[in-house]
């Protein structure tokens, strides 16, 4: 029952969502007159998010491709300029502006990453351009009081909560959490430290570290001290990868490691081999669960890039949809 509501509710807020973009759009692109719409975004395709970044600028391409092939979008073919933020909040920032004020765009997209999309919000927001965070989560872009962005992803803080009541009832009580000094790993870390405490598990490390820090072994060892049950790394791929590397060279690994983002990549695998076994991660959709066109979506996908899609992937795809 309670899952009849919910998706009740959800496809009522799906369904505003569409009305209200439609009718602007339509408004937007009629002025011009043109046989096109244009939609801009910025992903950092290079520098630390670009691995991620990447996966969402396949899954804009096949979406861009797809929507054409059935004759666009009200009878104008879509035209989709992703351009390189190289994974700084500033320079992402210069693009949308740039992209608004010069007219280049009829609509834009998200781009990837709490922080960018922090940087980016209140641009568009000045503009009256609405834009579904595709690619964040961080609580505190959420309490801004912005009214032309739209969150889809669970909110950072609630990240782990899965993990923390799996470790409850494997009786994993303490915790060390590490995290990135970003705003999505200090929202997820915030959180699974407030999570842990209330389902009664013990963190016995609480540590931050600098975004970009690539050697991890000297807080590998503090965790190895500490002996948790759980490790708990905050962050994006680079960090899940290191703290994996950084405990194998201390000669220690925990009952349960648990990262975020970073394990759901393909490449995690391909990067640390057999060393990528026995990880936990959060993820906001698998391709083996049966949400409404999964299956179609995630073999459309292989077939153009030989790779299986992460949800990065899956929401950027989604959310086009319902952006148009």
């Amino acid at each position: 029952m309670l899952e009849n509501r919910l998706t009740q509710q959800l496809a009522r807020i799906t369904a505003s969502l569409l009305i209200g973009l439609g009718f602007w759009l339509t408004a937007h692109s009629s002025t011009s007159g043109a046989q096109q719409v244009r939609i801009g975004v910025t992903l950092g395709l290079t520098g630390k998010y670009s691995k991620l970044g990447q996966m969402q600028q396949r899954a804009y391409v096949l979406w861009r491709d797809h929507v054409n092939q059935r004759g666009g979008v009200l009878g104008r073919v879509v035209e989709l300029a992703i351009h390189d933020d190289e994974s700084s909040a500033q320079k992402a920032q210069e693009l949308y502006r740039r992209m608004i004020r010069e007219g280049r765009v009829d609509m834009v997209f998200g781009p990837y990453s709490s922080a960018i999309t922090l940087a980016v919000a209140p641009v568009v927001e000045a503009a009256g351009y609405p834009m579904l965070a595709a690619g964040a989560s961080s609580d505190k872009i959420w309490q801004q009081g912005y009214r032309n962005v739209f969150g889809v992803y669970t909110p950072a803080s609630r990240y782990t909560v899965g993990m923390l009541n799996l470790a409850l009832l494997n009786n994993l009580d303490t915790i060390a959490i590490a995290y990135a000094s970003d705003g999505f790993s200090a929202s997820a870390a915030g959180g699974a430290k407030k999570w842990a405490s209330k389902l009664g598990l013990k963190t016995v490390v609480f540590q931050k570290f600098r975004k970009g820090q690539r050697n991890l072994s000297e807080l590998a060892l503090k965790i190895r001290k500490a002996r948790p049950a759980l490790v708990m790394i905050a962050g994006h791929f680079d960090e899940s990868v290191d703290m994996r590397r950084a405990l194998k060279q201390v000669g220690w690994y925990p009952r349960a490691y648990c990262a975020t983002v970073g394990p759901v990549l393909q490449k995690y695998e391909e990067t640390l081999g057999a060393d990528a076994n026995l990880t936990f991660a959060s993820s906001l959709w698998e391709p083996t669960v049966g949400f409404p066109k999964a299956k179609e979506f995630t073999k459309a996908f292989r077939a153009r890039y030989a790779l299986t899609p992460t949800y990065h992937a899956a929401t950027a795809y989604a959310l086009s949809l319902i952006h148009i």
